[in-house]
């Protein structure tokens, strides 16, 4: 080791985490026509209106399933849900 430092400038001003505009998407899914289950129209009203009142997210999508299953394959929504997420 030379015991030489060299600087790197870093290119641009990090922002901390809790001033980032976050991406945000729910999921929503109905797998009976139970009266007492909420609605998948009063679900995705209530995500979308919630994710867009905070400043510091933005509302990317809503992704949903009408239909019962255990398996992601038997889930398209969810699928899509994951198939979005970039890491």
């Amino acid at each position: 080791m030379s015991g030489n430092v060299i600087e790197i400038p870093q290119n641009k001003r990090l922002a901390p985490i809790w001033i980032q505009q976050l991406r945000v998407a729910a999921y929503c899914r109905v797998s009976t026509d139970h009266e007492e289950q909420n609605s998948l129209k009063n679900q995705m009203e209530f995500y979308t209106e919630y994710i867009q009142r905070n400043p510091y997210w933005r509302f990317v999508a809503v992704y949903y399933d009408t239909a019962s299953g255990l398996r992601k394959n038997h889930r398209p929504g969810y699928q899509q849900l994951l198939d979005s997420m970039i890491y």
